[in-house]
């Protein structure tokens, strides 16, 4: 199970060559996954319908019991026959239906076969938080599929709208899923249905929660808008996701949940109320409606309203009924939303109105057409037919309080009949006055998918008892009535055959007087879900940008006083309520007295800025409070944290020095003395409050320390560095998604400046061969005298001949060269000696940056170009596909260490060992190097440019300074 899940996946990536290589027949090679899992399921056929299950786990979060678990059962291995069988044929289709030349291609095929998986995986899932995993991935899935034509507002529109109200209902069903975890002690489906927790509050709610997503899914109304809109995908996406795949999850989960909770008192009332809501309301939309796929898609809205009615009934007949419907519904409305496409491809339009004879000029199209359209109106001899006689039956012998479902079963079954025969006049008839529809031919490898799933469905119409047997084995889980009903093409005269007939007879006359029908329809239609649901976002936005224009004022102090004063309501709150200091010890202020006094002067720094004037005072006193608890780290005995405090504020503070080059020398907010009362205390009073719950949380812990285990487990290895081996070991993915953040926060902001720059419509040039901001332009000096008669001069930088006199420091080039390598040397010397030294990655990258740095503020951007002329991203791409991916090999052992270790001997060395923490170090080095890098290169070009423009701007205005004169002969220049 689990290599067929993962062949799906594999191969979807594997789209994208394929396409390039085979154009639209690489749809051919991306159904074997599909096809083969067709293939294994008929082989587990007996073993399901004896009631047995083929299980596979894999332990994911041992210590809150999730594992990655698979079952096919009897209801698995129908949905896994659907899923994959039609599957296969809708890509065999596909390859008909797109050309070589269709754009986007390699995506469509890839999102297409990616689906196929995850919904494979989503049947399969035995625990709730797998099935959740791939519910989500059908959902994004789906999203991309739906809005292939992304150029198209429609399509982004209505792929949106399905991405949004299937997730809202994902969100609500994993709420549910963790509560009915919590209620039965497992996560694992089949042990919760075998035992069933008691009905509770919790266990209601849950079920409420669950069957939001279930019918967010499945299209059930009030949720139902998104399925119509998201006809705007191509034919196939809407053959395969909304008739045999994604909209039968949500009934696949009502059918799953039914054995253990169809008694839970609120199940009932809102499955089948809203089901047969559904149904009616889907039904008689259609009636009205001339698109071909929209008739299609607001029939299958009502007949996934019946499913889930007859899903969620709960007794034995029923759940048999709404098993064969299962596999009938997916049987006649594929190959006729297939057929749709086929007939929107040889006539250019699927508008009803317009089409005229089609029928004639394609008499196999036609065919395959009404031949499936025979099944959705539950003519005989096809499997719908059985399908409607299973439903009939079950309602009709079944609880007497649910004999008005039977009713509405009727009604919704003549509206079936009723746009069913609607579609097929309007797609092949000819009308009266309508000249013939120009069409061209098909291929027979066009026109085999649905001819293959109309066929099924008339040769399991007389053979449906093949299934019995299967389907049987699913609903044998509900208590067993007296008379169990079979199934069968006949059943004799009877209530349900005369139901049968009504429905039929109905159907028709309704057709009949199609005029009046639709003319009252229009007359009396109530506002569409999907303009609600326009109108509902409408008024989202302009509330979302009446509170924003209220709240977001553009101060950086009013939010951050925001902030502090509800966190301080907050804490304040805790603590007057709980009181927690009762019982704690009381705190101590030092361990040794220079640690106060650090304390006292990091203070005074930190209350000095409020009142200073000038911006970079305030850089350099915020500085001293990050040096002062660095020190306090010194002293406390944390070298490596103080290593780390060190090189950060190093860092931060030459970027606050970039910045402020640009910026006024003095604060220019006006601020009377009445905020500055406020603000003030409202600073002190959050200090306080936060030092005060630090004593609380310090002086509350109940548990050993973990500590004392780390320190223990870093002199197994031999290794001496806790704080290093816990970064790159023992919690190395904690480490990974740090640096991962990192990343994304550099990557974030460098883009803002950088598309702000081309905002202002001045491209980045490249690097080399530019003048930096400091720079100025010389020409060639004449009359300078050649070989030992000039006095050569020695240029300390790359960029030092190009830097202006009046902006050039000879101290600082040669300081700056001199120190570069060694810099770098010793970043190297931090990075390898971490596990028995202060050091590591992080602080090894920042050193790195700290010469980078050096060479940039000493000739400026060129200088720095020359200094690392890769780009920022390589650093930084590299570094997290490093540490990703030694990260990923721990998972052998559950820690990086054991991953892999290497032992040798160098000469000048001695002994050494080098292992997948050295190399995890490695990526975090990258990664921080290329980070700084990044932001030193955004920050700093960006502020050049401006400083170059300014000085444009004033030589335009002052005019060109007069040059030296030229010396007349010999000599040197000036």
């Amino acid at each position: 199970m689990t290599a067929l899940v993962i062949c799906h996946f594999v191969l979807a990536a594997c789209a994208r060559p394929l396409v390039r290589w085979l154009g639209a027949r690489a749809f051919v090679v991306l159904a074997l996954p599909p096809a083969a899992t067709t293939c294994w399921a008929f082989t587990q056929w007996d073993t399901a319908a004896s009631g047995a299950s083929v299980t596979w786990s894999w332990n994911w979060i041992p210590a809150y019991d999730v594992s990655v678990a698979l079952r096919l059962d009897a209801l698995a291995e129908l949905m896994v026959l659907l899923a994959a069988g039609v599957g296969t044929l809708v890509l065999l289709y596909c390859a008909s239906y797109f050309g070589d030349d269709t754009p986007q291609l390699a995506g469509f095929a890839g999102n297409l076969l990616a689906f196929a998986g995850a919904m494979l995986a989503l049947v399969l899932s035995d625990d709730l938080i797998t099935l959740y995993v791939f519910w989500e991935l059908t959902t994004v899935f789906s999203y991309l599929l739906i809005g292939f034509d992304s150029e198209q507002r429609h399509s982004r529109r209505s792929a949106l709208q399905a991405l949004t109200v299937t997730t809202l209902g994902g969100l609500a069903m994993l709420l549910g899923f963790l509560i009915f975890g919590q209620a039965a002690g497992t996560y694992r489906i089949s042990e919760i249905l075998a035992d069933p927790p008691r009905t509770s509050v919790a266990v209601s709610v849950a079920v409420v929660l669950i069957l939001c997503g279930a019918l967010s899914k499945s299209a059930i109304w009030p949720f139902s808008l998104w399925l119509p809109n998201a006809m705007a995908a191509p034919t196939p996406v809407s053959a395969y996701l909304h008739a045999a795949a994604m909209v039968k999850a949500g009934v696949y989960l009502v059918a799953r949940l039914a054995p253990g909770f169809a008694d839970v008192p609120v199940w009932r009332p809102v499955v089948m109320v809203l089901g047969a809501a559904t149904m009616l309301l889907g039904g008689w939309r259609a009636l009205r409606l001339n698109d071909l796929k929209l008739v299609l898609a607001y029939g299958t809205v009502s007949q996934l309203g019946f499913l889930t009615l007859l899903a969620g009934v709960g007794n034995r007949d029923a759940a048999l009924a709404a098993a064969v419907m299962i596999l009938g519904h997916a049987l006649f409305k594929a190959p006729l939303f297939l057929v749709t496409g086929i007939v929107d491809h040889a006539a250019g339009t699927r508008d009803l109105r317009r089409l005229s004879g089609v029928g004639r000029s394609l008499p196999y199209v036609c065919a395959v057409a009404v031949t499936a359209a025979a099944s959705m109106a539950a003519l005989p001899p096809l499997l719908g037919f059985a399908a409607k006689e299973a439903a009939f039956d079950a309602l009709l012998h079944g609880d007497t309080a649910d004999r008005w479902a039977l009713g509405v079963t009727v009604a919704g079954s003549m509206l079936t009949v009723a746009y069913t025969v609607r579609f097929i006049w309007g797609a092949f008839w000819r009308k009266p006055g309508l000249a013939d529809t120009p069409v061209h031919g098909v291929s027979p490898s066009f026109l085999a998918p649905p001819a293959l799933l109309a066929a099924c469905g008339l040769v399991l119409g007389p053979g449906v008892g093949w299934t019995d047997r299967l389907l049987s084995a699913y609903a044998d889980v509900f208590p067993a009535p007296a008379h169990p009903y079979h199934l069968a093409l006949w059943h004799g005269w009877g209530t349900a055959l005369l139901l049968s007939a009504v429905a039929t007879a109905g159907g028709a006359v309704l057709f009949a007087v199609r005029g009046p029908v639709i003319r009252l329809s229009r007359r009396i239609a109530w506002p569409t879900a999907d303009s609600v649901f326009g109108h509902l976002l409408l008024g989202l936005e302009r509330l979302s940008l009446q509170i924003t224009g209220f709240v977001q004022r553009g101060s950086l102090s009013v939010y951050l006083a925001t902030t502090l004063l509800v966190m301080l309501a907050g804490q304040l709150t805790a603590l007057g309520v709980d009181r927690p200091w009762h019982g704690a010890p009381p705190p101590r202020l030092w361990d040794v007295p220079l640690q106060g006094a650090v304390a006292a002067l990091t203070c005074a720094a930190a209350l000095s800025c409020l009142t200073v004037r000038r911006r970079m005072k305030a850089v350099v006193l915020a500085g001293l409070t990050g040096y002062g608890a660095a020190l306090l780290f010194v002293v406390q005995g944390a070298p490596d944290l103080a290593l780390t405090q060190f090189c950060v504020e190093t860092v931060s503070m030459i970027v606050f020095v970039l910045v402020l080059r640009r910026m006024p020398v003095h604060f220019q907010e006006s601020m009377s003395s009445w905020r500055r009362a406020v603000r003030i205390p409202v600073a002190l009073a959050a200090a306080a409050t936060l030092s005060v719950v630090v004593w609380v949380a310090a002086a509350a812990r109940t548990a050993e320390p973990a500590g004392a285990a780390m320190v223990e487990e870093t002199a197994h290895h031999g290794l001496k560095d806790v704080v290093a081996t816990i970064l790159v070991d023992l919690r190395a993915w904690d480490t990974m998604g740090e640096s991962a953040v990192l990343a994304a926060a550099a990557i974030g902001v460098t883009s803002l400046i950088y598309l702000h720059r081309r905002a202002e419509g001045d491209p980045a040039p490249p690097e080399a061969g530019r003048h930096t901001a400091w720079s100025v332009s010389t020409p060639p000096l004449t009359g300078v005298p050649h070989g030992d008669e000039g006095a050569p001069e020695r240029d300390w930088l790359a960029a030092g001949s190009t830097l202006a006199p009046e902006h050039r420091s000879l101290v600082f080039e040669v300081v700056a060269r001199l120190l570069f390598h060694p810099i770098l040397v010793l970043s190297v010397y931090l990075l390898f000696c971490a596990e028995n030294m202060p050091g590591g990655g992080f602080v090894a990258g920042l050193v790195a940056g700290v010469a980078l740095i050096t060479r940039y503020l000493a000739g400026g951007r060129f200088e720095l170009a020359e200094a690392a002329p890769l780009q920022p991203g390589l650093f930084t791409g590299l570094g997290l596909f490093v540490s990703t991916g030694v990260a990923l090999l721990g998972l052998a052992d559950g820690t990086v260490l054991h991953a892999w270790t290497h032992h040798g001997h160098l000469p000048l060395i001695g002994d050494y060992h080098f292992g997948t923490p050295v190399i995890f170090d490695c990526g975090v080095y990258l990664l921080v190097l290329g980070v700084v890098l990044d932001i030193v290169r955004a920050l700093g070009a960006k502020v050049d440019r401006q400083i170059e423009r300014a000085a444009a701007v004033q030589a335009a205005r002052t005019g060109p300074a007069p040059g030296p004169a030229a010396p007349e002969t010999g000599g040197t220049a000036p």
